[in-house]
């Protein structure tokens, strides 16, 4: 699958030259964003947005499950999710991650945690 990748200052190119060049850190990066991306391949992650890709396409027209969809991709939605959760709650995920509806995901608390660490995970290296 095609993932495109910028120079940008999200990849941080433009960071203090220590040798006279960024590309090593630059390409240090990239490299764990393909280990990332490699690991992910068929992954909760991945699945996931592939389900989320397919509402975005022009014939569907279902804006209310889109933003569902996509709820579970928000730091603030996981996180506001996460303070519901007892502070004994087992780590111990009791739902299907990949077929589950959003709703499901966000009221269970073993996911939460395993996918607020995923999501972290996501937005650090991207």
């Amino acid at each position: 699958r095609f993932v495109p990748m910028r120079c940008s200052r999200n990849f941080r190119v433009y960071e203090d030259l220590s040798n006279g060049t960024q590309f090593h850190k630059f390409e240090k990066r990239l490299l764990r964003v393909a280990e990332f991306l490699r690991y992910e391949s068929k992954g909760v992650f991945t699945e996931r947005q592939a389900r989320l890709l397919k509402l975005t396409s022009p014939h569907v027209d279902d804006r209310r499950k889109l933003e569902q969809e996509a709820a579970v991709y928000d730091p603030a939605v996981i996180d506001a999710a996460l303070k519901l959760c007892p502070s004994n709650a087992t780590g111990r995920i009791n739902v299907q991650t990949i077929e589950d509806s959003p709703l499901d995901l966000l009221h269970d608390c073993g996911f939460l945690k395993w996918w607020s660490r995923r999501l972290r995970l996501w937005e650090s290296k991207f």
